[in-house]
């Protein structure tokens, strides 16, 4: 082999070989100490041993890989994004108007965001709408109250925000917009936004949370939305309370209504039972998720009630509860054999199952269960339950808004208050595979 060819070959495998990086370096140097004392008994001076390792964390946490150092870190990035996402819904909780709410959300995302313009948007049609509140830092034209299309946040139609969760701009002069899109952004001096939905159910939005940046462009970081998402979840929590009179001046009259609903809902329990002559009788809630809850319930009392272990596997749910449903015998349906078993569970051997409607919206469903034997229902009987179903409907209506908003409380606390440690073993994983 001719001493060129050695030569490009060597130096091939020389470009191969990973350069280690200085944090490789150190570390590795730190560990040639370590190994050079220890042979010579100095290892064990505690201070030495402390700042050497301290060295050593530092390269490793430099370099991406998961340490103690690292965690820690980590750590205390998540609290302080936890902590400042609970002060601020803190703040929204306390207001007692949905004025008041918007004028304390916007004030507060604008300061804690360092952004020039903090923005409420109500939609009014699918593609426009207005801004109900802002707070704006002096300087910068106003847009309280202006009629603006959506279009000029990002989208076009509010239906698509259902598909685009978070509508992140850093720089807009360097995005293709429409000439009225530019001439509305400088009108109010726009160069980055970012953008969420807010919700007051789960199909449509009812407006936009919006943060502007106007005197540069601004590139959005992940707690910036991170923050974000969970004031708009909390923003929507607020609004579908306020809306049905649930904040702090009336939670005892909604106590108490809630109280007469369970009692009205009850009562009608046990007497369709009694009507039906039929062994169980349940009243399930909807949740906004699908998932559901008994209300109420009547059964004879030679069975034990189902209460909570009802529909533990969740399949009763919304979408399959639309229509009303008759059987006589379980074992005659190809029914999955885990919803068989769950039927088993609560004895039920024949049922009818028909929905509970407040005039358009689906609240839950009533379920009459024969368990002795099973039953050939007649038209007549199940004419009568779907009549029952509308005298539910009335009562089950509060108790059940009551119910959803105290699900909704919970689903916002769960977001706020998520295991943040395993959020940073996934970092650690994920550094570990880089």
């Amino acid at each position: 082999m001719n001493t060129k060819a050695t030569d490009n070959l060597e130096q091939t495998a020389n470009n191969s070989e990973k350069e280690p990086t200085i944090f490789e370096r150190i570390e590795s140097a730190v560990t040639h100490i370590k190994e050079e004392l220890q042979e010579i008994g100095k290892l064990d001076a505690p201070e030495l041993t402390e700042e050497l390792n301290l060295i050593e964390n530092l390269a490793q946490a430099i370099n991406g890989k998961p340490n103690i150092v690292f965690a820690q870190a980590k750590r205390k990035a998540f609290k302080k994004e936890r902590d400042r996402a609970l002060n601020i819904a803190q703040q929204m909780r306390d207001c007692s108007s949905e004025t008041d709410l918007f004028l304390t959300t916007t004030s507060a995302l604008r300061e804690e965001l360092k952004v020039n313009r903090a923005l409420i948007y109500r939609f009014e049609n699918d593609s426009q709408g207005r801004v109900v509140m802002e707070s704006t830092q002096t300087g910068w034209t106003p847009s309280q109250d202006e009629n603006l299309p959506c279009s000029i946040f990002g989208l076009a139609t509010k239906q698509k925000y259902k598909t685009k969760p978070v509508v992140s701009v850093s720089d807009l002069s360097k995005i293709r917009l429409t000439p009225y899109q530019i001439q509305i952004l400088n009108k109010f001096q726009v160069k980055a936004s970012v953008v969420l939905p807010i919700y007051l159910n789960d199909e449509n939005p009812w407006g936009l949370l919006v943060c502007q940046q106007c005197d540069n462009a601004r590139n959005w970081q992940e707690e910036d939305i991170n923050l974000l998402e969970r004031i708009a979840v909390e923003l929507s929590f607020c609004l579908r309370a306020m809306q049905s009179f649930v904040f702090n001046g009336q939670r005892d009259i909604l106590s108490q209504i809630n109280q007469d609903s369970q009692q009205i809902l009850q009562t009608l329990a046990l007497e369709v039972r009694q009507s039906l002559q039929a062994d169980r009788v349940i009243v399930y809630s909807f949740n906004p998720d699908g998932s559901g809850e008994v209300m109420a319930e009547s059964c004879d009392s030679q069975w034990q009630l189902a209460g909570k272990s009802f529909d533990q596997d969740r399949f009763v749910t919304a979408e399959n509860c639309r229509t009303a449903y008759v059987v006589n015998d379980i074992y005659t349906k190809e029914f999955n054999p885990c919803f068989v078993q769950q039927l088993e569970e609560i004895k039920a051997r024949a049922y009818i199952v028909v929905p509970i409607y407040y005039n358009d919206e689906l609240l839950g469903m009533l379920g009459v269960y024969q368990n002795s034997a099973t039953r050939n229902w007649q038209e007549t009987e199940v004419k009568l339950t779907s009549d029952y179903a509308e005298k539910f409907a009335a009562p089950l209506k509060p108790a059940s808004f009551i119910h959803q908003s105290e699900f909704q409380n919970k689903r916002v606390q769960k977001v706020f208050e998520q295991d943040f440690l395993t959020a940073i073993n996934q970092e650690a994983q994920q550094s570990m595979q880089k």
